[in-house]
Formats: C-alpha cells, structure tokens, sequence
C-alpha cells in the first residue's frame, strides 16, 4: 500500500512538472509572437515607407512644375515612351532638323508623323497642344546637344530602324577585358638594385641672376663755318646693372641690385678739360621681404648712392663731385607690394620708417649743394618713403623700365624718377631714351631755376641682356 502511494505521488509530481514546462513554453512563445512584428504592421510601415516617398516625388514635382508653365497641368506628367531620347545613347534624330529646317504649320504635323517617335509604339493618333509642347522641348534638347557637343553622338536614327544596335552588340561593349591586369604585372620584367650613383637629388635652387649691359655713342659734327656757331661733340655712355634674387616661393624674398651708369663728352669749348663726366652713379639697392599676404611682404630696404669719378664746373678746376661726395644711405621699414603680369612685373614699397644719411667726404666739395649746411658734413633725416619700379615689355622689341622714388622728413621733399626707353635693333644693337627728373626743394635753388632738374640722353649702341 505504502509503495502504490508512493508511485501515485510521483507520478503526480511528474505530470506537474510536465505541465508546469508546457505553460513555460506556452508563454515564450506568446510572448516572441508580441514582439515579432506581425504581417499587418510590416504592411503598415511599408505603406507608410511609400507614403514618404510619394510625398517626396510630388515635392519635386511642385517645384519643377512652378517653374516651367508646360508643366502646369498634372497630366503632362503621366509616364511617357517618347522621353526614350533623352536616356538612350546619344543618337542623332531627324525631328529635331525637321524643326529648324521647317517653318509654318508643317512644324506640327513633322512632329505626328516623325519616324523616330513611332519607334515608341505607343504613340497615339491625336497629339494635342501639350503633346506638341512636350515634343518640342525634347527636341530643343537634343539640337542644343548636337550643336554644343556634336562628339557625344554614337548612332543615327537609320541605324536604329536598321536593327544595327541591339543588345549583343551592348553586351559585347561591356564585357570586361581581363586580358588588362597582366598588362601591369608582368614576370618578364625584373627591378635590378640602385646603387648610389644612380638616384641623384638636386637641391632646389632660389636664386636668380640676371643683368643687362650697353655701350652706347653719341655723335655730333658741325663744320667751323656753320652760320649758327656752335661745336662738335662726341659722347660714350656705359651701363651695367646686375641682379641677385632669392625667392622660395613661398615666405621669403631677397632681391639686390648693383647700376654702374657712366658717360663722358668731349667738351672742345672746355680750355680746362678735353673731356667731362655727364653721367656718373654707382648704386646698390637691397631688400628683404617676409610674406604677408597674397603679394604683399613685410620689408626692411637698404640704398646707397654715390658716384666713382671727379666732376670739374666747365672751365674751371672748382670740383662739384666725387667719389662719396656726396654719398647717401637711405634705410626704410615698410610693405612692398611685388605682382608679375603678362608682359612685365611691378613693384610699389611703402615705407612709414624711413631714414636717410647724407655725406661729403671731400672738403674741395660745396657740401651745401647736397643740404648739408655749410660747415657740416653730413645730414640726417627721419621721414617717409615710395618707392616704384615697373618693368615692361611694350613690344617684342621695345621696352620701358621706370623707377620713381620719393622722400620726405615732412619739411622738404626729394624725388626722383628714371625712364630708360630700350629699341632693340637686334640681339646686340639698340637704341636708347634715357629720361630723368628730380626735384628737391631742400637744396640752394640756382638762380634763375626752380627746383626741378632735367636730363636726357638718346644713344645708339651695343646693347646685350641675360
């Protein structure tokens, strides 16, 4: 009895716990099926996906329609075969020649009847005015594309109706080439060892050097017994200007340039001197610029000017000039604006900082000629200063180099400005027009001048630039 009870209690143990794994099974999978989305509500997200997306299509379809007046009217826009034309391979019709090439009525009935729109098949007995309308902007765009880019066109219409274009000839224009990648890869090839004799590394090199020189004559002859009077004279006239120029293209700018410039005439009126020095200076220009932006550069310039020969007053010993007597350093702080253009390049300096230092070292000199005052031997002034120098090309053989510069200490004003008209004759041969002026109100004004000076030189000689 005892074992009958005790099979009955397990065997009731064992149908609970049965049942107690059915109910959890039951429920897992109630409650996998409320979190699984049902047929019904993927549906429901998928219309609303289209909804979305239908909405986004008539937003377009707004904006278009506002914009061109063809399009006004919601049934244009209904799927139509004959936009085929505008996605196919470029193809050269004959609708859109019909249209230039006929005028009047015979337009519309072109377009009912046209071949290539009947390759559609689908194209229906009456065309109405929008009809017409839409095949006529089709065909606009394809003549605009035949008359700006005539080499897209890949086909013709004949060859179309000819069945000439199908889709094995497609299908053969796509098929890949994989004969391609050995092409680059190829075993015959071998890479033999570099030694170091053959890699050479060349450091760039920033400078620049350049000059031009002229040897140039003037010549004048007039016979003893001209009825005006007057004599002959004969003139030489040599410069030599040399450039070093850094530039890294970058930041940094370093330009420097040495003008020997020398003339002498004979000078037979002269009882003390058989010749005279017309042109004499000697000058060194230097400048140091650091990119600010774009062609500007923060500058910090150097000149000194002198001259290397004796200058005697006509027919007399009194020495006017010599060799740094005067001599004038001149030091400015400023921006230089630097740009090089088609047939030349300029240069304009401005400098708020400037200082300049006059001296005459000979004491046979009239210092007071140069500002100094009478008694001292050298001047200093503080101001300003603008200094610009424009090289250009006029013509393959004419040429014009100009250099103004100004000063200022805010009481007196010094200016300078040098024009040099090159005519080049040949390689060798030019003529030159050598123009300067200058003004300086702080010097002793000669009596009957103002304070503006005046020369000019025209020659004819050897001329050579590199």
């Amino acid at each position: 009895m005892q074992t009958h009870l005790t099979n009955k209690n397990y065997n009731s143990a064992m149908n609970l716990k049965h049942l107690t794994f059915l109910l959890f099974i039951f429920s897992s999978i109630y409650s996998l099926g409320q979190t699984l989305p049902t047929y019904t509500s993927i549906e429901k997200k998928m219309k609303h996906i289209v909804s979305q997306y239908e909405d986004s299509l008539n937003q377009v379809i707004t904006k278009y329609t506002s914009s061109h007046p063809l399009l006004e009217n919601e049934n244009s826009l209904k799927p139509n075969p004959r936009y085929y034309r505008l996605f196919c391979p470029p193809t050269l019709y004959s609708s859109p020649m019909n249209e230039v090439l006929t005028m009047g009525e015979e337009t519309q009935e072109l377009y009912v009847t046209d071949d290539s729109l009947q390759m559609a098949s689908l194209v229906s007995e009456n065309i109405g005015a929008e009809e017409l309308s839409r095949e006529y902007c089709i065909d606009n765009a394809l003549l605009n594309m035949y008359l700006k880019h005539p080499e897209y066109i890949c086909y013709t219409e004949e060859n179309i109706k000819s069945n000439k274009i199908g889709a094995s000839e497609i299908a053969n224009e796509l098929k890949p080439t994989a004969e391609i990648l050995p092409s680059f890869v190829s075993s015959e090839k071998t890479v033999t060892n570099l030694t170091g004799t053959d890699l050479v590394v060349k450091k760039p090199n920033f400078w620049k050097f350049s000059g031009n020189t002229s040897l140039q004559f003037t010549q004048n002859y007039i016979s003893g017994n001209w009825s005006e009077g007057g004599e002959s004279t004969n003139t030489l006239i040599s410069r030599l200007i040399l450039e070093a120029d850094y530039d890294d293209k970058q930041r940094i700018k370093f330009e420097n340039e040495m003008d020997i410039h020398l003339g002498f005439t004979t000078a037979p009126s002269d009882t003390e001197h058989k010749y005279r020095t017309n042109t004499d200076v000697f000058k060194i220009n230097s400048k140091l610029g650091v990119k600010a932006v774009n062609s500007w550069y923060y500058t910090v310039g150097m000149t000194m000017t002198t001259q290397l020969l004796r200058n005697y007053k006509a027919n007399s010993n009194v020495l006017q000039s010599a060799i740094f007597a005067p001599l004038k350093l001149n030091f400015n702080v400023g921006m230089d604006y630097s740009k090089k253009y088609k047939n030349g390049k300029i240069s304009v300096n401005l400098a708020p900082l400037a200082y300049q230092f006059t001296y005459v070292g000979n004491h046979d000199v009239d210092e007071t000629r140069f500002g100094i005052k009478k008694g001292k031997r050298a001047l200093h002034e503080y101001g300003s200063q603008m200094t610009i120098n424009n090289d250009w090309q006029i013509y393959k053989n004419i040429s014009w180099r100009t250099k103004l510069w100004a000063f200022t200490n805010y009481e007196k004003v010094e200016a300078s400005w040098e024009n040099t008209f090159d005519f080049a004759v040949s390689k060798y041969l030019s003529t030159k027009l050598f123009l300067h002026g200058r003004f300086n109100d702080g010097i002793k004004r000669k009596k009957g001048y103002s304070y503006f000076q005046f020369k000019e030189l025209l020659s004819f000689g050897l001329s050579y630039k590199w």
